[in-house]
């Protein structure tokens, strides 16, 4: 069996669509040379006169004491503008959707191991790494809590205050226990144990900057998949 190959030379038609393509095209990405050439502008490559860069310092503990916090050695750095700690926080100092017990910065002791302990603001993001790297932290570690019915024993150290438990939600609907007796005179007990309800899915990172100015725009870097726009 012979076949003729189907014209690789003839002129292509198809629909056209919008914007000029045709279908089958690959057209050109517009950041697509930018990018590639290292001339986009991506969020942090964006500079503003007077603008100041923020770092945090974590704890390296999943829990422990704050025994010393000195800031001193990082306001003494050239380009620092301002260290803050929990003393710093205008008004409550926690937050929470339910229940306000989260520190906007640690106070006294850390819950978790990357809970911010101070923020540094600086006139460049390497002088603010730089002026973490000068806060004296110092901790007095104490055990983890890493078992949530561990955490809810009556001799178990309480994370915040008024305890642990964030809910006690109770159903009942009759007497289990009169209709275990009445069936087979014997009574059983089960205990069921959820995760709370989280509606999240997968999400790239991204980031949005925006300053007023004679003709206002919004800058938008995406992922790389979507094409980045400027209003």
């Amino acid at each position: 069996m012979t076949h003729t190959a189907s014209s690789a030379t003839a002129t292509r038609t198809g629909t056209t669509l919008r914007g000029g393509g045709l279908v089958g095209d690959s057209p050109a990405r517009p950041d697509g040379r930018p990018k590639v050439t290292g001339e986009f502008a991506y969020s942090s490559d964006l500079w503003l006169d007077g603008m100041l860069w923020g770092a945090t310092l974590r704890s390296p503990l999943p829990r422990a004491w704050i025994t010393r916090l000195d800031i001193t050695g990082a306001l003494a750095l050239p380009g620092v503008a301002a260290v803050l700690t929990h003393q710093d926080v205008p008004g409550q100092k926690t937050y929470g959707l339910e229940h306000k017990d989260q520190p906007v910065l640690a106070v006294g002791q850390v819950r978790y191991q990357g809970e911010p302990v101070a923020l540094v603001a600086a006139d460049h993001p390497e002088t603010a790494r730089r002026a973490v790297a000068r806060i004296t932290a110092e901790y007095s570690g104490l055990p983890p809590l890493t078992d949530a019915r561990a955490a809810l024993a009556p001799d178990a150290p309480p994370l915040h205050e008024g305890g642990d438990l964030v809910r006690d939600l109770r159903i009942r609907r009759g007497s289990a226990e009169a209709h275990a007796d009445a069936v087979s005179g014997t009574r059983s007990r089960s205990r069921m144990s959820a995760s709370p309800r989280a509606s999240t899915t997968t999400r790239s990172p991204g980031c949005g900057s925006n300053w007023p100015e004679a003709n206002p725009r919004l800058r938008c870097t995406p992922p790389p998949r979507r094409s980045a726009r400027a209003w």
